[in-house]
């Protein structure tokens, strides 16, 4: 498993991840938390998704975004499992 938390992200170690083949399990766990959603990022991010090999999954966690961006919608675009949740605060 890898987990790559919001100011961590680059997207040269999300491709390395996404390349890598798994040596001791069949799957290969990515979690990405919190990332900038900027053009640009996503960009290079969805060009990494496409080519990932088979053995990859990819876990987006994002707290606040605004869906009526176009770099959300790309993004949701090629994504074969979304949904959203809502944080609520557990303490009320």
């Amino acid at each position: 498993m890898t987990h790559i938390i919001g100011a961590d992200f680059q997207i040269q170690s999300v491709r390395d991840t996404l390349h890598t083949r798994s040596f001791f399990s069949e799957k290969k766990l990515l979690i990405l938390e919190d990332i900038s959603l900027s053009m640009d990022a996503v960009d290079e991010l969805l060009e990494a998704l496409l080519s990932k090999n088979d053995e990859t999954i990819v876990l987006i966690v994002l707290y606040q975004v605004d869906k009526r961006l176009a770099s959300y919608k790309k993004l949701i675009k090629i994504v074969t499992d979304h949904k959203d949740y809502t944080l609520s605060d557990s303490s009320a």
